[in-house]
């Protein structure tokens, strides 16, 4: 069994933002399902090798079950380092080479935030309206040459072409089951993620740092931190820490956590946006905290994985103070993370899309 994994941009084994783990976590489950798997990834010049290289096999009478590719958050003809379209037919002769010899694609769209009024602040106002322009070809080209398009969620459909529409499916983020051992009660809360826009923690910041009993750690990108941290200065940060963690440093600060907060202020984006912390969050067996009237909050509470309350620090700091009164609702949701993470595992995700493109 063979496939092809198609990725328009640098794979970097050491960042831990979802565009880079996500394409890790699959190619190790295609690879787990037992497929033989050929690698599209890396800027221009690298990928025109590894496509030569299929293209000789294909030619040779080589046999591919499909390709599955992961677009990036850039546009596609943008993905070089120094983003000029220097390879601008590169991939999508390849999808239509592919097509011609009746090997099924499979895209994840990873993304449709250039749609949104937060896109592309600060950005060059030309600049900002050739990369909408070349996120609007991608789709074009996407109707062509697709067999499936994978959303993170069907609630992402509406912003999709209807050229598209009967190709989507949704295939989410996944979750690796870490047979961790049980950990004790406690009150150490952990927020990954980033800062600004609808990524807003001030009223969770706020209401911890008055339930003195908890301690919050903030693992996020120095840079955006370095541009909110004013926002936060009445803030005594007894028991508020921050930190730029990544690889065994994260993973050493989530098995100290007991609850996973996603408190994050409703927005359109986060009606069908799915953060990849939620599955990394259930993957460490802890409750999450999360905001009522986003996505994340609707997949909390239908799973019963944590618990759901309004973004206001008056309802986060009465939400604490209930804790000690609801161990045995933490136990059963508890269990239920593991019973979702076994259901959500990257492996099932893989077996979906084999299931979808294979014969």
């Amino acid at each position: 069994m063979k496939i092809i994994f198609h990725l328009p941009n640098k794979l970097d084994p050491n960042r831990v933002s979802a565009s880079h783990l996500r394409p890790r976590k699959m190619i190790e489950a295609f690879k787990e399902l037992g497929y033989e798997t050929y690698i599209v990834y890396g800027y221009g010049r690298e990928r025109k090798k590894s496509i030569n290289k299929i293209k000789s096999l294909i030619e040779a009478g080589e046999k591919f079950d499909f390709c599955y590719s992961e677009s990036s958050t850039m546009p596609t003809l943008l993905t070089e380092k120094n983003h000029l379209p220097s390879h601008p037919f590169l991939d999508f002769s390849f999808f239509k080479y592919l097509k011609k010899n009746n090997i099924k694609i499979g895209l994840f769209y990873r993304d449709i935030h250039w749609m949104f009024d937060f896109y592309g602040k600060g950005l060059n106002p030309i600049k900002k309206k050739l990369a909408i322009l070349m996120y609007k070809y991608d789709l074009k080209k996407y109707s062509e040459l697709l067999n499936i398009i994978y959303l993170p969620s069907l609630e992402m459909e509406r912003f999709i072409p209807k050229s598209l529409q009967d190709r989507i499916k949704e295939l989410g983020p996944g979750s690796d089951n870490r047979n961790l051992k049980e950990n004790e009660y406690g009150k150490n809360i952990i927020y990954v993620g980033g800062f600004g826009e609808f990524y807003n923690i001030k009223n969770s910041l706020l209401a911890i740092n008055q339930v003195k009993n908890f301690k919050l750690t903030i693992s996020t990108r120095k840079a955006e931190w370095e541009n909110e941290k004013e926002k936060f200065s009445n803030l005594d940060f007894d028991n508020i820490r921050v930190k730029f963690l990544e690889g065994e440093g994260l993973k050493e600060e989530y098995l100290k956590s007991n609850f996973g907060l996603l408190m994050l202020n409703p927005h359109p984006y986060l009606d069908f946006a799915v953060p990849y912390k939620l599955y990394e969050y259930a993957s460490y067996n802890l409750p999450i905290i999360a905001s009522r009237g986003t996505l994340s909050g609707t997949i909390v509470e239908e799973n019963n994985i944590g618990f759901t309350i309004e973004n206001k620090i008056e309802d986060i700091k009465e939400f604490l103070l209930s804790l000690d009164s609801r161990k045995e609702e933490i136990k059963i949701i508890k269990d239920n993370l593991k019973k979702f993470t076994d259901n959500n595992s990257w492996k099932s995700r893989a077996l979906q899309v084999a299931k979808d493109l294979g014969d």
